[in-house]
């Protein structure tokens, strides 16, 4: 079975900048997702359980795996959100025109 996370949360960002960025340290994540270490670190324990991801410490650097691909996002998906309709902007001496009954 799959695991699931919500597509905004922390891990799911994680699990996506692991599927784009193959080999990555750690100090690469904390710098691309603006976290600090100790919640990466949190972040890595919760999904190492989980069987997602290993982390691989060697002298100088520290590197994260992707070893499954046994997770799904739920939530809003970009394409799913409303668009916002935005005002054009008006030109310097253009006048507004009035659509409503005329008063005189």
């Amino acid at each position: 079975m799959a695991v699931e996370f919500n597509s905004s949360s922390l891990e799911a960002r994680l699990l996506r900048l692991l599927q784009k960025a193959y080999p990555i340290t750690t100090k690469e994540i904390e710098r691309k997702l603006s976290i600090s270490e100790s919640k990466l670190n949190r972040t890595l324990a919760i999904l190492k359980t989980k069987g997602l991801v290993a982390v691989r410490p060697l002298p100088d650097k520290t590197y994260v795996d992707l070893i499954s691909q046994n997770f799904r996002f739920t939530g809003r998906n970009p394409s799913q959100q409303k668009k916002i309709k935005h005002k054009r902007a008006k030109k310097p001496g253009e006048i507004e025109e009035y659509d409503g009954p005329m008063y005189g």
